[in-house]
């Protein structure tokens, strides 16, 4: 799917592709700790890119950590690299995982874009 942003310096066209890169670049530093599951989804919207993916994390990992580095690269490489604006980033744990077991969780870490912070 592509999509078209306008931004100073004219129009950029993006297949949605290159944004699925940009997350599975974000996970690659803790690939051993965690692990992504279930549906991906990812859209434009009016506000700008909107962003959803669930996560499996090893047991005795940080998840605040790992959450926050994967939405601290998605929102370095969206907004500063390609000057897109970020709606929301919602990465949700749905398993901790040890070597034998794997426990259910429904824990939900969201980024909500600059556009965002300035309705406040």
């Amino acid at each position: 799917m592509l999509t078209k942003e306008t931004n100073e310096y004219g129009v950029i066209t993006l297949n949605e592709s290159l944004i699925q890169e940009i997350f599975a670049e974000a996970i690659r530093p803790c690939e051993t700790k965690a692990k992504y599951m279930g549906d991906k989804e990812i859209r434009f919207g009016e506000d700008g890119l909107f962003a959803y993916a669930g996560l499996s994390i090893k047991l005795g990992n940080s998840i605040s950590d790992i959450c926050g580095g994967i939405i601290e690269f998605v929102v370095d490489a969206v907004e500063n690299s390609l000057e897109l604006p970020i709606e929301d980033i919602v990465l949700e744990v749905l398993q901790m995982t040890t070597t034998k077991t794997a426990v259910k969780r429904n824990i939900r870490i969201s980024y909500r874009g600059s556009k965002n912070e300035e309705i406040e």
